[in-house]
């Protein structure tokens, strides 16, 4: 089996760090496995990148292109959003070599709805967000018009039935209803969802939960890991980041804030430190009442896997995760997550057995969560210990590749 797997990029951010494990989970596997890339950031040769200089051109444009609707819109959220009019990969170079197109995430101009469509071959199109299944958001938030028609769109700030966001629905459910497309997502919640629109109500819908290298992500000597970073033996140490970790609302740093400050009122002690990767710095200055330190970005796993063995508790605070990476990544270093009850991090964490779910956006529980994982030393340790349990029963690099090649060969 010949596979091609696209994605606007193959390291920077959560989605092209799922779809290049993938990738490399399949060819271990024997899958002969293929990755067509935007921004190509490694040096691996199974990985494609634009390499003539129309196609360098084409694929500076296109971003541009796509994104000129929003112009009639100057009131919208600054969300990420796309109309996906325009994308530089064109699949019809490559159609006849392959057998299946895995399509990843593919926003910034990479891969247009039509391009998609014109895919003459099975198509898997994984989940990383819910843009596939609306009219152009990434993420809704409490919005559901998706399930019906999209209009009328509260990101967009538009009182139109036929705005562009119904156009771009409208696009994605006349091209893609008998379209041979098989849905993959991270959680029980982003499927739930697919299963629900109007665009994907009748389509093949799977779980399959994002898996990593269990040997790099692992528990490594916590002392030793603060050492390297330049960190205290002796603090408790906090730790929360992400892409654009934050400027992104998504993530929830404006639910970090108040949650910490809460936190440093009712912890006894001065040695606690919240660590921020993602970020150089705050947009502006924060008072979190404790310590803090930025790391800036981390550029590869194994930093990752330092960073995250040598905290206490990770948090998460998001408002929506299509599966929710940075905590599974931690429960594999040993480190339980603090969290709220949302989205797909529901299929990671387990109330009070390897982490702590908070009501949804309350700041106040979630510091209380924070508390209560940092309030016994033999309990934490035993709650990292299940969280590392979890994720080599349910988040390993092999069921994870090995499941999506039974999709595909369910195909063939």
């Amino acid at each position: 089996m010949n596979l091609a797997i696209t994605s606007t990029n193959d390291s920077e951010g959560g989605a092209a760090r799922c779809a290049y494990r993938l990738h490399r989970g399949l060819l271990d596997l024997g899958v002969e496995s293929n990755m067509f890339v935007r921004n190509k950031s490694t040096d691996d040769p199974t990985v494609f990148g634009t390499q003539s200089m129309f196609q360098k051109l084409v694929s500076m444009v296109t971003p541009k292109l796509d994104a000129l609707p929003l112009a009639f819109y100057p009131e919208h959220e600054k969300f990420v959003f796309t109309p996906g009019n325009f994308g530089s990969f064109n699949p019809a170079a490559y159609s006849d070599k392959f057998d299946v197109f895995n399509v990843h995430w593919v926003a910034g101009g990479y891969q247009s709805i039509s391009s998609i469509t014109r895919i003459n071959k099975p198509v898997v199109l994984t989940l990383h967000d819910s843009w596939a299944f609306t009219g152009g958001c990434h993420i809704p938030f409490e919005c559901t018009r998706f399930m019906g028609n999209c209009g009328i769109c509260p990101q967009l700030k538009s009182s139109k039935e036929k705005d562009l966001s119904y156009k771009v629905w409208l696009k994605k459910r006349e091209e893609w209803k008998r379209k041979n497309i098989v849905l993959v997502g991270g959680s029980k919640w982003i499927v739930e969802n697919a299963r629900r629109s109007s665009i994907f109500a009748d389509h093949r819908a799977e779980i399959v939960h994002p898996g990593m290298d269990l040997n790099i992500f692992k528990p490594l000597d916590k002392n030793f890991c603060r050492n390297i970073l330049g960190l205290k033996e002796t603090d408790k140490l906090l730790l929360f980041g992400a892409v654009s970790a934050v400027s992104d609302q998504n993530k929830g740093f404006q639910f970090l804030e108040p949650a910490l400050k809460q936190l440093s009122e009712k912890y006894s002690g001065t040695d606690l430190k919240i660590i921020i990767f993602g970020a150089s710095s705050a947009n502006s200055p924060v008072d979190f009442g404790i310590n803090v330190q930025y790391m800036g970005k981390m550029h590869d796993d194994i930093s990752l896997a330092v960073l995250y063995s040598a905290a206490d508790v990770m948090i998460v605070p998001s408002i929506q995760e299509s599966f929710g990476q940075t905590a599974s990544e931690s429960f594999a270093c040993g480190t339980p997550v603090a969290a709220f009850e949302t989205s797909g991090l529901i299929d990671i964490v387990d109330h009070k057995i390897n982490g702590f779910l908070a009501r949804p956006y309350d700041p106040v529980d979630l510091s209380e969560g924070i508390l209560w994982l940092l309030s016994d030393p033999d309990r934490l340790k035993i709650l990292g210990i299940a969280a590392r349990k979890k994720a080599v029963e349910k988040f390993g690099i092999k069921d994870f590749a090995g499941s999506y090649r039974n999709i595909y060969e369910s195909l063939l």
